[in-house]
């Protein structure tokens, strides 16, 4: 079951960190087109529609997360009780 429990920590990990780091991409290439916007006189439209989609992708990418912590807990509950119930 050791083994069980660090595949699960290997995996809810490398989703955490990995869409942390997939965040982080997404929101330096969105913000190019922003910033040439924002130099326009297209200004104020462009900060409303950055604000829109930075908020979205906030969402989405913590909603990943979250889910991840939420099923890495569900999956430690049912390999401690897999374990309870062996020993």
């Amino acid at each position: 079951m050791g083994r069980l429990k660090g595949l699960k920590d290997l995996i809810q990990d490398a989703v955490e960190h990995g869409t942390t780091a997939v965040q982080k991409v997404h929101e330096d290439i969105a913000s190019r087109p922003f910033d040439v916007l924002e130099a326009t006189p297209l200004r104020l439209p462009a900060q409303g529609v950055r604000l829109v989609h930075d908020t979205i992708t906030r969402t989405v990418y913590a909603s990943i997360r979250g889910v991840n912590r939420i099923a890495g807990a569900a999956a430690g509950a049912v390999i401690d009780e897999v374990e309870r119930k062996e020993t």
